[in-house]
């Protein structure tokens, strides 16, 4: 019997390598620039998954899931995990799957695993280059 993340693996895998076999020849150059490929061995070499749905008949349903993933994003980092936030094209193979009701719908998966070395610092920009005082690049006033 196939362990599930197989499964996952698999119907991630077969939706990528349609999509590559489709992609326009300059978007294929820009993902082999990038060592983007359709196989995805991280869906099984993570110790575990963590599959992110929304129920979509809720108002703002996108917008709360990827509120709340980047929550969990912050709290993987802060336990000293690392994760990457993958996010399939077709998912309605996971709810078959995992049978999960049909008005639910997958919206990224979270591979996690403790990183092989110490996560660098993230780098921040500075304020007054991500965030203007009442219109486009005027700055908040220096203190």
């Amino acid at each position: 019997m196939m362990k599930i993340k197989q499964i996952i693996r698999r119907e991630c895998e077969a939706v990528e390598r349609e999509f590559h076999k489709r992609a326009d020849p300059s978007l294929k150059k820009w993902l082999e620039a990038r060592g983007i490929t359709w196989e995805k061995p991280f869906l099984t070499e993570a110790p575990f998954l963590i599959l992110v749905f929304g129920k979509a008949d809720e108002p703002y349903w996108i917008e709360g899931v990827w509120l709340a993933i980047g929550f969990m994003l912050l709290a993987i980092r802060e336990l000293g995990y690392s994760t990457l936030t993958y996010t399939p094209s077709k998912t309605r193979w996971a709810n078959k799957v995992l049978r999960i009701p049909g008005d639910y719908r997958l919206q990224a998966i979270l591979p996690i695993g403790k990183p092989a070395e110490p996560a660098p610092p993230q780098k921040r920009l500075p304020l007054k280059e991500i965030a203007y005082l009442d219109g486009w690049r005027r700055n908040f006033p220096e203190e």
